[in-house]
């Protein structure tokens, strides 16, 4: 069974939380064999990460699970260190659109480079 290590970088939500920062909003880092992946890079994931010893040039993949500030902001600086500036080739981007009731529920941005970059974890 594969073993990953969860990093709660900040897991608050909602506007006060984001404008606040009583509780972080940066996110979670997931690190196993292949994997590097921060989840809902919010407000404040790359200097959190930082802070924590963890490369942001050495993720693998960014997933935001929803379109909420509080999940998202931080995602760009993050794919620009994990690509290295855009200058990484090994890179793919997917979008997926899901709707709910007719409405624009979720919009899914997954981004991976390729696994050589991952974070060994020990």
């Amino acid at each position: 069974m594969a073993q990953y290590e969860l990093i709660f970088l900040g897991t608050g939500g909602g506007r006060f939380a984001t404008l606040t920062q009583k509780r972080r909003t940066a996110g979670i880092r997931i690190i196993g064999k292949d994997l590097n992946l921060h989840l809902d890079p919010g407000p404040g994931a790359l200097v959190y990460s930082i802070s924590e010893g963890l490369d942001p040039q050495k993720l693998n993949a960014v997933f935001v699970s929803h379109c909420h500030p509080d999940h998202y902001t931080d995602a760009e600086v993050l794919i620009e260190a994990m690509t290295r500036g855009m200058t990484e080739k090994t890179w793919s981007a997917r979008r997926r659109k899901k709707r709910f009731e007719g409405k624009q529920r979720l919009r899914t941005i997954h981004f991976t480079v390729s696994p050589a970059n991952a974070r060994k974890s020990g």
